[in-house]
């Protein structure tokens, strides 16, 4: 049977049943082909340093003066999984609360395994939708092995990382992301120095109270049934200058 190891790794072989000396050869075709000495291999056990890519070992045994040679009943096949990578996570950030979002894995090399943690030191394996829970989010994700994992309801800060295995070789992790509840929006008070004014005049407006980023918006048509609004330019601060006006304008603050 092949036996797995990860590339780069060392292993030991040992022959048994043997009569006479022996020379290790090694071949990276199909086993019954190109098997080529390996220098100084004669002794067993023998460990063989740095394999990178899938190889066949055998032994041929050599008895005294003896001419005739005799190979290993079999060859032994070593498969060479390649080193894992991580890759890196993208997705997270800020939600408010009962928000959602999908995390997403690229440039990994092996398997993956979603795990999450509330305190950004134990990690454990996310839940799936149908079997297990998490306390600080849920999610419709059919597994958390997929390249892909759909968070809904996150209600607290927790933390995300993948674990990637490449078969023989040894786990790697991800970077942790964490996503992270924001304030509320709420919009505030915006309020004129003069809410009338002369014609090419203008006047400052200020908003109070509100929580999140700015963007100021003004519409001349604000009475209509679907009045228009857009936003002006560069107005994110808590206050707004009108320039001068020509006709009468409403403005407001959309706040997120």
């Amino acid at each position: 049977f092949p036996v797995t190891i990860c590339a780069g790794s060392s292993k030991t072989l040992t022959v048994t049943g043997n009569i006479g000396t022996i020379q290790w050869q090694m071949s990276t075709t199909p086993a019954t082909e190109g098997f080529e000495n390996v220098v100084g291999a004669t002794s067993t056990p023998y460990t063989f340093s740095n394999i990178t890519q899938r190889t066949w070992f055998r032994v041929v045994a050599t008895s005294g003066v003896c001419t005739a040679t005799a190979n290993s009943i079999n060859a032994l096949e070593i498969t060479v999984n390649p080193l894992s990578v991580a890759g890196t996570v993208t997705g997270a950030g800020t939600v408010c609360s009962g928000g959602g979002a999908t995390l997403r894995l690229a440039g990994n090399v092996g398997l993956i395994q979603w795990e999450y943690s509330t305190d950004g030191v134990d990690f454990v394996n996310v839940p799936t939708a149908t079997s297990g829970s998490a306390p600080t989010f849920g999610t419709t994700s059919a597994n958390g092995t997929s390249a892909t994992y759909i968070l809904t309801n996150v209600t607290s800060n927790t933390y995300f990382r993948a674990k990637v295995t490449s078969g023989a070789c040894s786990s790697v992790y991800t970077t942790p992301v964490q996503m992270v509840i924001g304030d509320q929006a709420v919009a505030g008070t915006a309020t004129a120095a003069s809410s009338t004014i002369c014609a090419a005049s203008g006047t400052t407006i200020s908003l109070t109270g509100n929580v999140g980023a700015i963007q100021w918006q003004r519409s001349t048509n604000w009475t209509a049934a679907t009045p228009t609004w857009t936003a002006v330019s560069n107005a994110t601060l808590p206050t707004l200058s009108t320039g001068n006006l020509t006709v009468s304008t409403a403005y407001r603050a959309v706040v997120t």
